[in-house]
């Protein structure tokens, strides 16, 4: 999909989601997801790519500001497995970060999915969406003062403003977070 295409999709879902595009990161050119041989090239010709949302698990009063759009890539591999690729938005963890995960059939109709950043576990929907529940790692690099500035650069009220910053404070404390997006049907 042209990028100019994906950046007016992001700039509508997130006008949806109550925030401007600016809480998200469009940037492709990531230098460590460039393929380095014939084979990782074939594999990201594979991939696809997802508009999504990633909430933070939180209270029903701030519900309204744990949500932004993300874009995700997955790439299916062999035996039902796959890589699931996403960026957590700038307005919860700072400085877009990256993560990397690898899904394995759980043997109960789910995924289980690890990688450097965390783990968590995945489930798909009648309608198609797919939902991970993830736990990152204490290793993970989050910083609530760039998390701050994404979140006041955004909110238009003083009211958004003090939602979104308790919504990134709690997840700075406990990184946990769901990623949803939706898959053709195959």
């Amino acid at each position: 999909m042209p990028r100019t295409l994906r950046v007016a999709l992001f700039t509508a879902l997130a006008s949806l989601a109550g925030c401007t595009a600016d809480a998200v990161d469009f940037d492709d050119d990531d230098d460590d997801d460039e393929p380095t041989d014939s084979v990782e090239s074939a594999a990201r010709r594979n991939e696809e790519r997802f508009t999504g949302l990633y909430e933070v698990p939180t209270d029903a009063q701030l519900a309204p500001f744990a949500s932004n759009p993300i874009e995700v890539r997955v790439r299916t591999e062999s035996g039902g497995s796959f890589r699931l690729k996403y960026k957590l938005p700038t307005v919860i963890a700072g400085d877009a970060r990256r993560i990397d995960l690898d899904g394995r059939p759980d043997g109960a109709g789910g995924w289980d999915v690890s990688g450097r950043e965390g783990n968590g576990r995945c489930a798909e929907a009648p309608d198609g969406e797919l939902a991970c529940l993830i736990a990152y790692s204490d290793g993970l690099e989050l910083s609530l003062a760039e998390a701050t500035a994404a979140v006041n650069a955004i909110s238009k009220t003083d009211e958004e403003r003090a939602a979104r910053q308790a919504v990134a404070e709690k997840f700075i404390i406990d990184p946990l977070g769901i990623v949803k997006f939706k898959r053709a049907r195959r």
